[in-house]
């Protein structure tokens, strides 16, 4: 799977060079329900895996002719980390992977319309063209790992799953060759199994701590788009 997205990643790029793309980076955080860590001491709070990070990504533009519904395949790359520091136990956990989405995005206030877009050099209001929402199923690839400091053990884990996301999001035409895009969203794994967490007696996680969670994910960031043709 991670060779099937080096070669996607490397098509991506080779065909950008002559028309439209993007590259985008976002903040990340999320809640798995089975992989919450409840210390034992009432003086600290739970701690929610896999925690916080960062998630780069790049994409190609295209879009019907005829309706104002955009498509933006994108290669990723995330990072998320946390740290469960108890009373008897120390862990850095890490979970990273790779990604690929399918992000369609729908301008639901300008579908007929005739915006040169993702540029806006030509016409306006802003808002009511450039305002989308975007749907994105996409297939990941995790790599898992937790390290026990207090005994020199790293455990590592792998697993991949599908994915669903939903977006708000608004262009922001600079100029003819570039578009800025903010936007918010989250995205919605039903299964990943993360295999040390219910397997490893080491680590020292209590018992509801299980290996299988669904895994709801929120995002902020920002989209960079280039556009070569004009």
């Amino acid at each position: 799977m991670r060779r099937s997205i080096y070669l996607a990643l490397f098509f991506m790029l080779s065909i950008s060079l002559h028309a439209q793309f993007g590259i985008s980076g976002h903040y990340l955080s999320g809640q798995a329900e089975k992989w919450e860590y409840t210390p034992l001491s009432t003086n600290e709070e739970s701690i929610d895996l896999p925690g916080t990070g960062w998630q780069a990504g790049l994409d190609y533009w295209f879009r019907l002719p005829n309706a104002r519904i955009e498509f933006l395949p994108t290669i990723a790359y995330s990072t998320q980390e946390q740290t469960i520091a108890g009373e008897f136990t120390s862990l850095d956990t890490r979970a990273q992977a790779f990604h690929f989405f399918f992000n369609t995005n729908i301008y639901f206030l300008d579908l007929e319309g005739d915006c040169d877009c993702p540029t806006f050099s030509k016409q306006g209001p802003g808002f009511q063209k450039g305002v989308f929402l975007q749907l994105s199923p996409g297939y990941s690839a995790f790599d898992f790992s937790i390290n026990n400091d207090a005994i020199g053990e790293e455990y590592t884990a792998d697993d991949a799953g599908f994915s669903i996301g939903v977006a708000l999001g608004i262009d922001l035409g600079i100029a003819d060759l570039l578009t800025i895009t903010p936007m918010v969203g989250a995205r919605y794994y039903p299964s990943l199994t993360w295999s040390t967490l219910g397997q490893e007696a080491g680590l020292g996680l209590p018992v509801k701590v299980e290996s299988e969670s669904s895994l709801l994910q929120y995002h902020a960031g920002v989209r960079l788009g280039f556009r070569f043709d004009q």
